[in-house]
């Protein structure tokens, strides 16, 4: 998956893929979400995306 707000390619990992499809979550809406989703900063380095989406309270 590319994602163009980055401009990076984006991996997601065995263990992401396994709870995403715990909590239902599908590649487009983590596109949706990557694309459009608020950047919540800790330090330097690391950073959330959150996004409140209908029918989602996670």
């Amino acid at each position: 998956m590319f994602c163009r707000r980055f401009g990076l390619d984006v991996y997601v990992t065995r263990h992401a893929r396994e709870r995403m499809a715990q909590r239902g979550m599908t590649d487009v809406l983590l596109g949706e979400l990557l694309e459009t989703g608020q950047m919540r900063y800790q330090g330097d380095t690391r950073l959330w995306i959150a996004k409140a989406m209908e029918g989602r309270n996670d």
